[in-house]
């Protein structure tokens, strides 16, 4: 979501995805200052509504739907009128966001090739298509236009650059691990998804915790500078912290 907003040229988008999002457009929602309080308010007190606001930004980041949020989560969105309000109100939130995609698409349709800020292309065929029926006839508005309607590149064009981004931060990110002396200390879950794990003896844990804030929050040049936040976790196991595992990652 940073990423996003960098990409958007959105800083209130960029400011608040470093903290929550999610959390960020339930207070918009409900008239709330956003603040660390009250993102632990809204996600302990307005469980569904967050919940709501949470899945509708991870579809609709990178080219989701109201029938996709209605369809794949009946519980969150019964209807798809309930799931097609929450996107509106994405939208009015974050303005930049539905301009950008609309942008980016009608780039890909154009040029056929969109590419990341770290120099990688991906080429798309199908960002837009006909609307067809049954027998595979093209429709036609009332005026005699044929219908357009998203084709299978849509999503593929929207996903393409935040995703290639967050890969190229990723595989730079292992290399500057792999460069250090943590080398040693990598272990086979090295990488999770966007998190970095290292085994190391007790009496190194801060300097390799300091390390990986240095690593995770430096500026990055591919974007303009830009920096992610990260969190550190520590303890004996991976398992996370609990009262039956106080030695768990806390």
């Amino acid at each position: 979501a940073v990423v996003v907003g960098h990409l958007i040229d959105d800083p209130v988008f960029i400011q608040v995805a470093k903290k929550s999002i999610h959390a960020y457009l339930v207070c918009q929602e409900l008239g709330l200052a956003f603040t660390d309080e009250t993102i632990k308010q809204v996600k302990d007190d307005h469980h569904d509504l967050y919940n709501q606001f949470k899945t509708a930004v991870y579809l609709l980041l990178y080219g989701g739907n109201p029938y996709l949020m209605h369809m794949t989560n009946t519980k969150l969105f019964p209807t798809l009128k309930d799931a097609q309000t929450i996107q509106d109100k994405i939208y009015k939130v974050l303005p930049k966001l539905q301009a950008w995609q609309e942008r980016i698409r009608e780039q890909a349709k154009r040029e056929c090739v969109l590419q990341s800020p770290y120099g990688y292309r991906h080429k798309f065929f199908d960002v837009y298509t006909f609307k067809r029926d049954e027998q595979g006839t093209i429709q036609y508005d009332g005026e005699g236009k044929p219908i357009i309607k998203l084709g299978a590149d849509a999503k593929r064009a929207l996903a393409f650059i935040p995703q290639n981004c967050a890969g190229g931060f990723a595989r730079d990110n292992l290399v500057l691990l792999g460069q250090s002396k943590w080398a040693d200390y990598m272990p086979p879950n090295v990488s999770v998804h966007d998190s970095y794990c290292l085994e190391v003896p007790d009496e190194m844990v801060e300097e390799a915790a300091s390390f990986l804030v240095d690593i995770l929050t430096r500026p990055v040049l591919e974007l303009g500078n830009l920096r992610i936040g990260c969190e550190v976790e520590t303890g004996r196991n991976w398992a996370a912290w609990s009262p039956d595992n106080p030695l768990g990652m806390k």
